[in-house]
């Protein structure tokens, strides 16, 4: 800041709030919404309407339950978008993005592996 003694620039600042954007904003919730909307809830819903009907039949009730089809566009560009930003913090002075760049493998293997 601009009165303390600690003599930190722009770019440490930058550096810090895009890490803070980055980690819990961008690379979290891939890993936690994607799968508890694409295929939780999905499953929960159609076992639901399946209890609740009595004329529904094994082939209709395996077609409900059946997982949806992966969606790679998507998780393509999802993987292009988080990889772009956390290059961007590559560029500031400061300890963050090899940490972010840690996180980024983590949450690829995570969801790839």
């Amino acid at each position: 800041t601009a009165f303390s003694q600690d003599p930190a620039g722009y770019d440490r600042i930058l550096a810090e709030q895009l890490y803070a954007l980055i980690w819990p904003g961008y690379l979290l919730p891939p890993l936690i919404a994607v799968p508890v909307v694409d295929h939780i809830i999905p499953y929960c819903l159609g076992i639901l309407l399946i209890r609740s009907r009595l004329t529904i039949r094994e082939k209709e009730a395996r077609e409900t339950l059946r997982a949806p089809p992966l969606d790679i566009c998507w998780r393509y560009a999802d993987l292009l978008n988080n990889l772009t930003i956390c290059m961007v913090l590559l560029f500031f002075v400061g300890p963050y993005g090899y940490q972010v760049m840690g996180v980024l493998l983590i949450t690829g293997v995570l969801i790839y592996g």
